[in-house]
């Protein structure tokens, strides 16, 4: 590992001196309102997040198509993309206000990614880890609605589970269709809690009967001792959307347009610019795919229970 990340990638050793280095790691999971969480951060003086909110940089064994066509078909598509050499990634950081405490990388492939949780180690032991976990089949979900809207997704919700399945099966994984692998959170969590201190690391269940984006911040805020006075305000973007015309948004996002109306677009008007434009989208599972589902990850959930003493007896 010393040899993949040190020598061919340039990160430096635990404890090697860089002036400013993320010291936040939100993994995930995806669709798992890490987008609400990471705005939080953005809008917090004593927090910094980059312009690239998720640069996948420590999740070394995903985003590696050589074929180019591949790469700009899906990898623009899906506006994935890992940030690298090391050099760059840094240089992310550099505009971080010297006030600011926290230094954060908001990336959701970290979770799932089989090597993240070691690099990120590697990197820097003393970081601090937040993870949070949605009822995987309705992440599932999620996922796929959004893979719908963008044109990524073509078949049913249970014809692309049943693929990653056999995918899964003969580990020929597709990057940007996880529902299944992205919702085994057992390992994935393994991971972490084997590697940083427990006083380093937070667990939320942001579907908990519970929580709120308000208790979830309250959580995090205490976690990372922030003072009272000024806590993580909570924020709710990102919600599930739909576009007016599939069809349109495919072309968007397939030519680009899309990316540059955004990147044309001041920050703070975004989020009215896209509510003119998509409609909330509510819509569920079927109730046969949602048992479907549901008993592959029951395994992974009940792992997951035992190991961390959580009751998730709601995600049933």
């Amino acid at each position: 590992m010393r040899d993949r990340l040190a020598h061919n990638q340039g990160v430096p050793c635990s404890g090697e001196h860089v002036r400013r280095i993320p010291n936040i790691f939100l993994v995930g999971a995806m669709k798992s309102f890490t987008t609400s969480v990471a705005a939080s951060f953005q809008y917090h003086p004593d927090t910094f997040l980059p312009a690239i909110k998720e640069p996948n940089f420590f999740a070394t064994d995903l985003f590696q198509d050589t074929d180019p066509i591949l790469r700009w078909t899906q990898h623009g598509f899906a506006n994935i993309s890992r940030t690298r050499p090391l050099s760059r990634y840094l240089s992310l950081y550099r505009k971080a206000p010297v006030a600011a405490k926290y230094l954060v990388d908001a990336s959701t492939s970290y979770l799932y990614s089989h090597e993240a949780a070691r690099n990120i180690h590697f990197f820097n032991s003393d970081a601090k880890i937040i993870i949070l976990l949605r009822d995987p089949v309705l992440r599932a979900w999620s996922e796929y609605k959004m893979n719908q809207a963008i044109g990524l997704e073509t078949e049913t919700f249970r014809s692309a589970i049943d693929r990653e399945l056999d995918q899964l099966s003969r580990r020929r994984l597709n990057p940007y269709k996880r529902y299944v692998r992205a919702g085994l959170y057992a390992e994935q969590v393994e991971r972490y809690l084997g590697r940083f201190s427990p006083e380093n690391t937070l667990l939320c269940v942001v579907d908990a009967p519970e929580q709120n984006m308000y208790s979830i911040m309250a959580l995090i805020s205490t976690f990372l001792n922030l003072p009272s006075s000024k806590p993580l305000r909570a924020f709710n973007v990102n919600a599930a959307q739909a576009p007016p015309n599939m069809a349109l948004n495919t072309f968007l996002y397939f030519t680009g347009i899309r990316g540059l109306i955004r990147n044309l677009t001041p920050h703070r008007m975004r989020d009215s610019v896209k509510q003119l434009y998509y409609r909330t989208e509510s819509s569920t599972p079927a109730e046969a795919d949602k048992a479907y589902l549901s008993a592959v990850f029951e395994t992974s959930n009940r792992r997951l229970e035992t190991l961390t003493g959580l009751d998730l007896s709601h995600w049933s």
